[in-house]
């Protein structure tokens, strides 16, 4: 993956620099939806061992 696709997986864990420019990109990238949502369960998962300790 190249350019603004690569930020899928930084952008799904909520950890990206410029999430506004990733975000105009998502709007024309099919792809890149189906990836950020895939990060869903695991941005959950870690949000809920964060919150566990």
């Amino acid at each position: 993956m190249r350019g603004r696709h690569a930020d899928a997986a930084a952008y799904g864990l909520g950890v990206l620099d410029d999430p506004e420019e990733f975000e105009a990109h998502l709007l024309g990238c099919a792809r890149c939806r189906g990836r950020v949502a895939g990060f869903g369960p695991v941005a959950g998962a870690l949000a809920e061992a964060a919150r566990l300790g």
